[in-house]
């Protein structure tokens, strides 16, 4: 049974080299910014509303964990493990370790993945469209799933990953390789793909489409052209397909 120590009257909280574990942190009326530094969180629900606020975990662990709040999420330097993150404004996750975790986001969210070497993680957004996307580092067999952009940067390396049911539009992922990774219904709509590498990808269900993008340079190794559905691309015709 989790233990509750800060019930609906508190406004902020603050924990510094501690351990807290089988803790529940309850806060209804969060204002201005909060702090967990150098801590580590085992079994913890942290549940915080403030839509005014901000929520800064840095230089700590963070195992079996549900963190959920619609106050803005900063995560700085953490090793987070078998953890849930739900997030409906601001989720901005910089450098550290994220592993066998999940993260949930509401509409409107901007989620920014730092730094960040991702395994095993869940980004689940239920086809609502985020406000805003960036994500520089590696994920290696995570699962994107429902994700619309309106606008975003991707810096990574994807490799052995699933993207489901994800729309991006207005995003920049130019040099990213995507290795190894299944695509299934996955739109790129007036993005910049140059130099962009889908590597012995599966496309299953649907054709991968990319209209309205900037395609110069792209290559597909091991990608069939039947596979792949250009819609008014720039660059398409000097696209290097290689089986």
């Amino acid at each position: 049974m989790l233990t509750p120590l800060y019930i609906k009257e508190a406004t902020s909280f603050a924990f510094n080299n501690s351990s807290l574990k089988d803790k529940k942190i309850i806060i209804n009326n969060l204002i201005g910014t909060s702090n967990i530094n150098k801590c580590y969180l085992n079994n913890c629900l942290i549940e915080a509303c403030g839509k005014n606020s901000l929520i800064k975990i840095s230089e700590g662990k963070i195992v079996n964990s549900l963190l959920q709040t619609d106050s803005d999420f900063l995560l700085v330097d953490n090793v987070i493990e078998n953890s849930e993150l739900q997030a409906k404004r601001k989720l901005h996750i910089k450098h550290g370790v994220l592993n066998d975790s999940f993260i949930r986001l509401s509409s409107g969210v901007s989620l920014l993945l730092d730094g960040i070497e991702s395994r095993s993680v869940d980004i689940d957004s239920l086809g609502e469209r985020l406000s805003g996307l960036s994500i520089n580092g590696l994920l290696v067999d995570c699962v994107l799933r429902g994700l619309v952009t309106s606008s975003g940067v991707v810096k990574a390396i994807i490799y052995s990953s699933v993207l489901r049911s994800c729309l991006f539009e207005n995003t920049h992922l130019e040099d990213v390789i995507i290795n190894k990774c299944i695509l299934q219904k996955v739109v790129f709509v007036n993005c910049n793909l140059r130099r962009v590498t889908f590597s012995h990808c599966n496309i299953v269900d649907s054709p991968l489409v990319l209209e309205n993008c900037d395609v110069t340079g792209a290559h597909f190794l091991n990608v069939s052209k039947s596979n792949v559905n250009f819609i008014n691309c720039y660059g398409a015709e000097k696209v290097c397909f290689s089986l």
